[in-house]
């Protein structure tokens, strides 16, 4: 079955995503931090296996180099989670929206086929490229810190537009 672009299997498919996540803060909040680190460092590391997937998969490995948002979105992720560093944990708390987005206008996407690998490494690293951020602020692991909104647009729009030219090149 085709995953398919506001059909009744992807919203069903965002339903899920966000069950999973409201259900993994829910596990994971009787457990100590560090614990919480280790189970949402192994689900971030999701990221690294689809860039390592696509990068293999489609034997075209320039054009599918980790140049958009979302692969240093997943690049950054267990690196937030292992060095707690509270400057990108805020960053990835505004970058995560981008993984929502990618979940819900799949539109090249929709054709994947839910029984594929290739639908697996799309879905469950966007995910989790969504919620582990948000799950770092609820399970408080970090901090939000308005402070951080401005720097954190800027660094946004720098690396949006490097890796905008960087495309085009």
């Amino acid at each position: 079955m085709a995953w398919g672009t506001f059909t009744p299997t992807h919203i069903i498919t965002l339903i899920i995503s966000a069950i999973m996540i409201i259900a993994l803060h829910f596990i994971l909040k009787n457990f100590s931090e560090k614990v919480q680190r280790i189970v949402l460092f192994v689900l971030s590391l999701s990221g690294i296996a689809a860039i390592i997937f696509n990068l293999v998969m489609w034997n075209s490995p320039i054009e599918y180099l980790p140049f958009h948002m979302c692969s240093i979105n997943a690049i950054l992720l267990p690196i937030a989670i292992a060095t707690k560093n509270k400057t990108v944990g805020n960053l990835l708390l505004v970058w995560c929206l981008g993984a929502l987005i990618a979940l819900v206008a799949n539109f090249a996407q929709g054709v994947y086929l839910l029984n594929e690998p290739t639908f697996w490494f799309y879905y469950l690293p966007h995910t989790f490229e969504f919620g582990i951020p948000i799950l770092l602020f609820t399970l408080g692991i970090f901090e939000f810190k308005p402070k951080y909104i401005v720097s954190n647009m800027g660094i946004t729009l720098v690396i949006y537009t490097a890796v905008h030219f960087i495309n085009l090149w």
